[in-house]
């Protein structure tokens, strides 16, 4: 009885504990909201209240901005199309068909948009095309006159030719060129303007050349009359240049002025004799009128 007694006042020791501790909790939560509060006190039970009812989905300010240290100018970064004219541009695989190696293969060189340009000032045409993600060049040379595009023999949508200097590499080399399109109208669409560029750069080529050649003829007509011109001054001046040395020689020769006195004085001898002679006629005929008279 005694073990059982004092276990059952055991028993009341820990619920009245338990009681006294409830009381007291209950007063601890009383006296916090009752009691005034300081300010750090009272912010953090704001917070506490806040964070109770802040709700996760909404973000107050995802992307902070932070000032950049150093201001960088903006840069125009040049892609040399500046003085072209896009006329054909497509996506496209293209291809180039590998000598080097043994035997021969059609080796993918990239997929990306492979355009015509046209240039503004010179008047002629370049394939240009650059691969998808890098914008490496695989396609950079100029439209000739001489290229002629050929079907490929295995495929409707694949079209080939043929440069004598590609610079897609950076380097000058002759390739042989295919591109495969993924419709037969896009294919027949690129064989028509590359068409129509080979015929632009033609007549280009051809009106440069007449021009060319015209000034070359007239270049040459004004030399033919400025020779001609320099031919008769040359004549006039050596006329002139031969006159003048001897009429020098003559005043420096003292031959020269005996025989020029020499002539003077003959010619006026003559002069006196012929009117001598002059007037002996005169007399002898007013002699016979006389005669004839009587």
């Amino acid at each position: 009885m005694i073990t059982c007694c004092d276990t059952e006042i055991r028993m009341g020791d820990t619920t009245d504990e338990k009681k006294e501790t409830k009381n007291e909790s209950e007063k601890f939560e009383w006296t916090l909201k009752d009691k005034p509060v300081d300010n750090a006190s009272g912010k953090a039970g704001n917070e506490g209240e806040e964070g109770d009812n802040h709700d996760d989905s909404i973000i107050s300010n995802p992307d902070p901005y932070f000032p950049p240290i150093v201001s960088l100018p903006e840069v125009q970064v040049n892609t040399g199309e500046d003085d072209e004219k896009e006329i054909f541009k497509l996506r496209a695989r293209l291809y180039r068909y590998a000598h080097e190696c043994d035997p021969p293969e059609w080796k993918e060189r990239g997929t990306g948009d492979i355009k015509i340009l046209k240039h503004k000032v010179n008047n002629t045409c370049r394939i240009v095309m650059r691969r998808e993600k890098t914008m490496r060049l695989c396609a950079n040379h100029s439209l000739r006159p001489y290229m002629e595009l050929l079907k490929h023999s295995a495929n409707e949508m694949a079209w080939v030719w043929k440069t004598y200097a590609d610079f897609a590499d950076e380097v000058k080399k002759p390739e042989t060129l295919a591109v495969r399109f993924n419709t037969l109208e896009k294919a027949q669409l690129w064989k028509q303007e590359f068409d129509k560029a080979l015929k632009f750069v033609l007549e280009k080529e051809a009106e440069s050349y007449l021009k060319e050649k015209n000034s070359k003829v007239t270049a040459k007509g004004e030399n033919k009359k400025a020779e001609k011109s320099v031919g008769v001054s040359d004549a006039e001046n050596k006329e002139n240049v031969s006159a003048t040395t001897a009429k020098a020689n003559s005043a420096n020769d003292p031959t020269d002025k005996a025989t020029v006195d020499d002539n003077s004085k003959s010619k006026e001898g003559e002069v006196k004799t012929a009117s001598a002679d002059e007037t002996k006629t005169t007399d002898v005929t007013a002699k016979l009128d006389s005669l004839a008279v009587k």
